[in-house]
């Protein structure tokens, strides 16, 4: 019987690049929006004038926290999830009712062509 040794410095080179050809890519985005202002009141006394400042929440697009999930399956098909709720930005307070996740929440699949289908919770302006 004849044995031979293979170098560890080929092995590991083709071992890197087989187990690339199994890896899925896979994306995480962890995104947000702090919609907060400071309203200035002032009274309209004419002897004792009152100046009184306070955090407000949600004066433009409203507060959000939002995960993206990006699978790759293989062959150009991707899973999608999106997990997205409204904070207020003076509490932290769970906006949409309380609810967690209230704003969007969704799990899809998408294809090559561009087609894609998604279930759940899904808010989005017609363009």
């Amino acid at each position: 019987m004849y044995l031979r040794a293979i170098p560890i410095a080929i092995c590991l080179p083709l071992a890197a690049a087989a187990s690339g050809l199994a890896h899925s890519q896979s994306t995480v985005t962890i995104y947000g929006i702090v919609d907060a202002s400071i309203t200035t009141t002032t009274s309209h006394d004419p002897v004792e004038r009152l100046r009184t400042n306070r955090l407000d929440s949600g004066a433009g697009y409203g507060s959000r926290l939002g995960f993206r999930v990006t699978e790759d399956l293989g062959g150009g098909l991707k899973a999608n999830v999106l997990l997205e709720q409204g904070l207020a930005a003076d509490t932290g307070t769970l906006q949409q009712g309380g609810s967690a996740f209230g704003r969007q929440s969704y799990l899809g699949l998408s294809g090559p062509t561009g087609a894609s289908l998604r279930v759940g919770s899904i808010h989005r302006s017609i363009r």
